[in-house]
Parts: structure tokens; C-alpha cells; sequence
């Protein structure tokens, strides 16, 4: 039974390491892996009809490797019974593609009234090759189309992030669809990208002089790409679990180890008395620590590697980068030096002080019983009285062993640590998601695929259970030369409500004002009356900060962190039109089911604008979506973590229970029932998860504390929530671990007979 522990901790921690490892480099792999495959474009411009020999200005161009154009088209589609949000893409020729290319997953590559989804859409939506369904063109018109395949492309964001999912049709159906000529999107790949800056304005001087409208510019950023944020924090989160693991499974090693080489202390001193040296009383323990230590890594490998994959193949169909799970040498070697390490390491001081034993004193050895009561807080143990027989005898034992039962002890406060610490991690986050939103009053957004007249605001106005409308302007910008995603606003706005850190919100009459969220501030040294150059679309205005908001509000799922909000005016100036095509809506009825009635209503009415319409529960609802996934990585390692501290509690109170056979034959011959004796020993173990829990219930403040931290650097600045509800859940996750970890070997002492305990050497 302790070997098994032993192994089986060793197990745990080696596991632990090779999935997180494992899963972490390929991750790593799959991106570089993705974007090399996938071509990414280095430059993507929206416009409006623009045709194919502008593909061919762009590519004589100087660093222009790769020109393509795309019709993209923001619709409904119908599945099932429900119309639902979906983003069209439009390609020329799906057997030519030298940017953001597209790779056939299942079918083939639509024709005619054909449609073919990104694959992942499957995770989430029954689709099948063949089946019929539902769209709208932009006057509203329903048309029949056909599921001929299933696509895969590292540059589509995945349903799972954005609750959006991505087709592809042929492009002159797509334009159809829009009542359109030309495209509305450019996609461009460089041959040097250190020489994007020269080569963007090289490009938009181009669509200027063919009067080319930029309606948004985005030019990819190497060092972020879309759910990187996300990634970073989870491998990182799940790397300190992994740490807190292998600490465990070393507490484990070494408690086990010394309780060995404690009750061989008799076959000690007879080696000894026959010749044996302190290198060979080392060389013997050290041995058996290092064949627990190569068991417990030839079952941990191979399981590390199992739950790896698992992880991965989760992550990447949240990523969309379905690539092959490989198991990686350095993970396997990493895994392996702490699978043989972390033993010998543990037990060396076990080792150490069984090799310092002498012959007289192996020989002389009285056992557990002699040395208690020796010690003052054993004789203040010794005192305790008013409690039942059974409690009593369970308190005291606790003074026995005390090393071991220390151990066993800060195992358990660190499995109660690891579960506050998860609970503590994914309060937090859930609560910075619905703190983040609440700045955002309005109850539902509509995009237009198209720039329309300011009046159309009175049409959606109209539409019954809308009660406020705000046109907004929404686009993409450089801001002291960072990537910022621009949000033009009335400056007396009512459905938005800023978080100021610093100075104030925008006031009309001040076309030149701007407010900045606190991550630009502090990447760009950014104070109040500070100014700089706004760019959108080639377009620069020198504008002057007045305020400093926090908002986190860029979907989790985003390649863009950062916001500057400036006056509507002026993101209309810059973007050089005097339309609209965002508008923010506040509603009569914001229930969901309510928004869902009235927004199928408003696409009705203004479907000559095509629509596309978002609830605020879609939007916290995408942003929740990577949240869930951080919430069960969460959990699956608090598991892990509690099950080595139960492991821990099994192994003290099994190793307690051979080494009081005698006492528990003394019971049994002065009439203890089978009830009481098991009594005893799960008293003992309650009494260490009670005790386990007041340490741990410190310790996992702290270490929530710093999780919340190291996540915080990752993501965004989180909130530290902890409710006084999770003391009660903590006691309970201690409670239960130690009386499930007790039960064994409380009912293996149940059963001993006594004359086999006596008999016990």
C-alpha cells in the first residue's frame, strides 16, 4: 500500500507536468504552424465596389507579395426554427488563394446557391454536407442554399469567441446577395513586414486616386493574435497548478519515504552490526526512491500525455488551429527528471538520517508508544479531557508522528489552497466580465453593412419597444502609433457610462477632446492634457486627452486591446463621411426573449439597410465563452491537486494504522467494538482536514491573491472577489477529501483481528 502511494503521487505531479508542457509548446507550434499554412494577410481594408484590376495596381506595388479581394456580408441565416447572426465571405476562385487561405475539411468547395462553413461551427450547430437552409440578401429577399462542405482557416476566429460563425460562398453570389459590381474587402500579404508602414501608405495613396472609399484598416499585429490573451493566461494558470502539484506529490514522497525508512530501523541496525556502511544504508534508500520514482513516471508519462491532448484539442477547437497533438522531447524529458528527482530529492533526508542510525541505538529502538509524552504540548495533549473516548484517543495520536502528520497536514492546506485559489481565480474573472459590460447600458447594437444617412435613426426609432437610439461610429485606428480599436460617441451619450481613473468624460463643443482606457495610458505614458495624433485610414487629428477610463470591453476573443473614444463628429471626419452605420439602442423590455422580439422586428423594417443586429446578452455571452473554458481548466486542476492531498491523508493514516496494530489488538481484547475502533482513525483524519483547513483557508487567500495577479497581467486588471460562502465550500472540499482519504484505512482497522494485531512485529 505505500509503495503504491508513493508511485501513485509520483504519478499525479509527473501527469500534471507533461500535459501542461506538452500542451503549452504545442500550442506554440500551432500558431507558427497556422500562420505560415494559412498565409494571414499583413493588411486588410474594407471598402466599396472595388474591382479586380485594383488587385493588380496593388501587387506592382513595392512589397506587396499578395493582393486579394473578398465580398463579405453580414446576414441572417436559418437553422432550424431560429434566424441567426452569420458572416458571409465571398472568394473568386477557392482553387487560387494566397492569403488567408482556405482548406477544404469535408464536401467540396461551394458553387451556385452553395455555402460552406468553417468546421468548428460543428462544435456548436448541427450541420450536415447536403442540408438546406435559409438566407437574406440586403433587401430582405429569402433564398434556398446548400451546405456543400466544410472549410478550415487559420485566419477565421472561432464560433466559440465570437458566438458568430464564418461561411465562404463564391463571390459573384455573394455580390449578388449585397446588390453589388465589386468587392468590399482587400486583403494584402508583404514580402518584408518591417516595411509595413511605408508600404500601407503606398497602398491607400492607390485607392485614393481611384476614389476608393477606406471605410476601416487593420494591419495584423506579430506580436498578438486573436484569444492570445486567452492562451497566455491559461497556460500560465495552469503552470502554477502544476507547480502546486508537484509540491504536493514531493510532501507526498517524503512522508512516505521516512515512514520506510522509520520502520526498517531494526533491519538497519543489523546491517550494520554485520558490515553494512552509511554509503549502503544511503544507496538502499535512495534506490527504492529512485524505482518509485521511474514506476511512477512510466504510468505518468503516457497519462500526462493522454490529458494533454485533451487540453489541446479543447483549446485549439476554441482557437480554430485544429492541428495534430505531438508529443514534444522536451515535456518528456521535463517529466521525466521530475518523475526520478522529485523522489530522490524527498527522500534524501529520510535517507540521511536512516544511514546516521547506530547499531545500539537500531537495536534499542522502543517504537511509536515509548516516544510519546516525552515532549511538553504532548503532555498538553495528554491533559485534554470532556470529549469522548474515541475523540480523545484521535486528538492525541495527533501528537505522534508529528513530522509525518505535519506533512500530511500542509498537504491537505495545500489542496484546500489550490481549490480557493480556483474558486477565488474564477470569481474574479466571471465578476470583471459582468463589470465590464455594465459600463455598456445600452440593451442591443445594430451594424449596417453599409454607410446610411443619419435619418435612418428615426426609422429604428420607430420600430416598437425601442426607446433610445444613438448613432456610434466603431473602427479600427493608430493612436501614438498603437493599434486601437476608435469609438466616436455623443459626448453627452446616456448608453455608456465611462469608469474614470482620470480627469473626465468628453463634453460637447470640444471636437478636439479625447478619452483613452487606462491600457493605452500606461503602455504609452499617456497623462491628462497630454497630446496626440489620432489616425484613422491614412487621416491623422492632433487631439488633447482629457480623461482616462478603464474599460476592458474588447471581446476576450480579440487581436486588439485598447480604446480611445473621441467625439462622433470627429471619428466622421476622420473616416472622411457623414453617415452612420453603428447605432446603440436602449429598449423597453431588456429580457432576452424580449430583445430577440424586437430586434427580428427592426430587421424587418429596415432590412433595405441590412442589419445586422447583436443583443447585450450575445455580448456578454462571447465573452463568457473562454471564460467557461478557464472555469474548467480551473476546476479539472483543483481536482488534481485535491486528489494528491487525499492521497496524502491515505497514505499518514494508512502507514498510522500498521504501525498501531498492536494497539488496535489491545482494543479489540478489551471489548472495542468494530465501529469504535474505526471511529478513531476517522476522527484522526477529520481532525487533520479541520486543522488542514484553518492553514489553508490562510494560504489560499494569499495564493488566490497572486493568481488573480499573474491572470490580471495577462488579461486585464481583475477585481479580488472572495465571498464569505467560499470558506464554507473550502471547509467542506477539506472535510470531504479527508473523510473519503480516512474511510480506508479507518475499515482496515475495523476488521483487523486481534490476534493478528498482537502477533503484529
Amino acid at each position: 500500500m505505500r509503495s503504491a502511494l508513493t508511485v501513485l503521487g509520483c504519478v499525479v505531479g509527473v501527469a500534471g507536468l507533461v500535459a501542461i508542457v506538452a500542451t503549452g509548446q504545442n500550442i506554440v507550434r500551432a500558431q507558427t504552424t497556422a500562420f505560415v499554412a494559412g498565409s494571414r494577410a499583413d493588411l486588410t481594408i474594407f471598402s466599396w465596389n472595388v474591382d479586380r484590376g485594383v488587385a493588380r495596381a496593388l501587387e506592382a506595388l513595392p512589397n506587396v507579395a499578395h493582393a486579394e479581394l473578398r465580398s463579405t456580408f453580414a446576414t441572417k441565416w436559418q437553422l432550424g426554427r431560429d434566424w441567426q447572426d452569420v458572416y458571409i465571405i465571398g472568394l473568386n476562385d477557392f482553387n487560387s488563394i494566397e492569403v488567408n487561405r482556405v482548406q477544404r475539411a469535408a464536401g467540396a468547395f461551394p458553387v451556385g446557391d452553395e455555402l460552406m462553413p468553417e468546421a468548428a461551427i460543428r462544435q456548436f450547430t448541427r450541420v450536415d454536407v447536403g442540408q438546406p437552409l435559409l438566407i437574406r440578401d440586403r433587401a430582405g429577399q429569402v433564398h434556398a442554399v446548400t451546405i456543400s462542405g466544410f472549410a478550415y482557416s487559420p485566419a477565421a476566429i472561432s464560433p466559440a469567441l465570437t458566438q458568430l460563425p464564418i461561411v465562404y460562398a463564391p463571390a459573384e453570389r455573394v455580390r449578388r446577395w449585397m446588390d453589388t459590381v465589386g468587392d468590399n474587402a482587400i486583403i494584402i500579404r508583404f514580402e518584408n513586414f518591417a516595411l509595413k508602414d511605408e508600404t500601407v501608405a503606398a497602398v491607400e495613396r492607390l485607392l485614393r486616386q481611384r476614389e476608393l472609399p477606406i471605410l476601416q484598416r487593420q494591419v495584423r499585429d506579430p506580436n498578438n493574435f486573436v484569444g492570445k490573451r486567452e492562451l497566455d493566461a491559461l497556460v500560465q494558470v495552469l503552470g502554477l497548478f502544476s507547480a502546486l502539484g508537484l509540491l504536493l506529490s514531493a510532501f507526498l514522497a517524503a512522508n512516505t519515504l521516512a515512514a520506510i525508512a522509520a520502520e526498517s530501523t531494526r533491519e538497519i541496525g543489523i546491517m550494520k552490526a554485520v558490515g553494512a556502511t552509511r554509503r549502503h544504508i544511503l544507496q538502499i534508500h535512495l534506490t527504492s526512491a529512485l524505482v518509485y520514482g521511474l514506476v511512477g513516471s512510466l504510468i505518468g508519462l503516457p497519462l500526462g500525455i493522454g490529458v494533454g491532448a485533451w487540453l489541446y484539442a479543447r483549446i485549439a477547437g476554441l482557437t480554430n488551429i485544429p492541428l495534430d497533438f505531438q508529443v514534444t522531447p522536451h515535456s518528456l524529458g521535463l517529466g521525466l527528471l521530475v518523475g526520478l528527482g522529485v523522489p530522490l530529492v524527498a527522500g534524501l533526508p529520510a535517507a540521511l538520517s536512516a544511514s546516521r542510525v547506530t547499531v545500539q541505538a537500531a537495536m534499542n529502538a522502543p517504537g511509536v508508544a515509548a516516544e510519546f509524552g516525552q515532549a511538553a504540548w504532548q503532555r498538553l495533549l495528554a491533559r485534554v479531557a470532556g470529549l469522548p473516548t474515541g475523540v480523545l484517543m484521535a486528538v492525541r495520536n495527533l501528537g505522534r508522528r508529528l513530522g509525518r502528520n505535519l506533512v500530511t497536514l500542509l498537504m491537505i492546506a495545500l489542496a484546500v489552497a489550490a481549490f480557493l485559489a480556483a474558486q477565488i481565480t474564477s470569481g474574479s474573472v466571471n465578476t470583471a466580465i459582468s463589470d465590464i459590460f455594465r459600463a455598456y447600458t445600452a440593451d442591443a447594437y445594430v451594424s449596417l453593412a453599409e454607410p446610411a444617412p443619419p435619418t435612418v435613426a428615426g426609422l429604428l426609432r420607430a420600430t416598437p419597444g425601442v426607446v433610445e437610439v444613438e448613432a456610434w461610429s466603431l473602427t479600427n485606428g493608430l493612436f501614438r502609433q498603437r493599434q486601437v480599436r476608435v469609438w466616436g460617441m455623443p459626448p453627452d451619450t446616456r448608453l455608456y457610462t465611462p469608469d474614470l481613473r482620470a480627469g473626465r468624460w468628453l463634453r460637447p463643443g470640444e471636437p478636439d477632446s479625447v478619452v483613452v482606457s487606462s491600457d493605452v495610458a500606461q503602455e504609452r505614458g499617456i497623462a491628462v492634457g497630454d497630446q496626440a495624433d489620432l489616425e484613422i485610414g491614412g487621416r491623422v487629428r492632433r487631439l488633447t486627452v482629457v480623461g482616462i477610463v478603464v474599460d476592458n470591453a474588447i471581446f476576450l476573443g480579440s487581436a486588439i486591446a485598447g480604446k480611445v473614444f473621441a467625439p462622433l463628429e470627429t471619428v466622421d471626419r476622420l473616416r472622411d463621411r457623414d453617415t452612420a452605420d453603428f447605432f446603440a439602442l436602449r429598449l423597453a423590455d431588456p429580457r432576452q426573449t424580449a430583445v430577440d422580439t424586437t430586434l427580428a422586428d427592426l430587421e424587418t423594417r429596415a432590412r433595405a439597410f441590412r442589419p445586422a443586429t447583436e443583443s447585450a446578452h450575445e455580448d456578454l455571452a462571447a465573452a463568457e465563452g473562454p471564460a467557461r473554458l478557464l472555469t474548467l481548466a480551473l476546476g479539472a486542476m483543483a481536482v488534481l491537486v485535491g486528489l494528491v492531498g487525499a492521497l496524502g491523508v491515505l497514505n499518514s493514516l494508512t502507514l498510522n494504522v500498521v504501525e498501531r496494530r498492536r494497539e488496535i489488538g489491545v482494543l479489540r481484547v478489551l471489548g472495542a467494538r468494530d465501529r469504535q475502533v474505526a471511529a478513531v482513525f476517522l476522527t484522526e483524519g477529520l481532525a487533520l482536514g479541520l486543522a488542514g483547513w484553518l492553514v489553508g483557508a490562510l494560504l489560499g487567500y494569499a495564493v488566490g491573491q497572486g493568481f488573480v495577479w499573474a491572470l490580471g497581467r495577462a488579461l486585464f486588471p481583475l477585481p479580488f472577489v472572495f465571498p464569505p460562502s467560499l470558506l464554507l465550500a473550502s471547509l467542506l472540499f477539506a472535510l470531504l477529501i479527508t473523510a473519503g482519504a480516512s474511510l480506508g484505512p479507518s475499515l482496515a482497522a475495523a476488521r483487523l483481528p486481534a490476534a493478528t494485531a498482537l502477533r503484529y512485529e
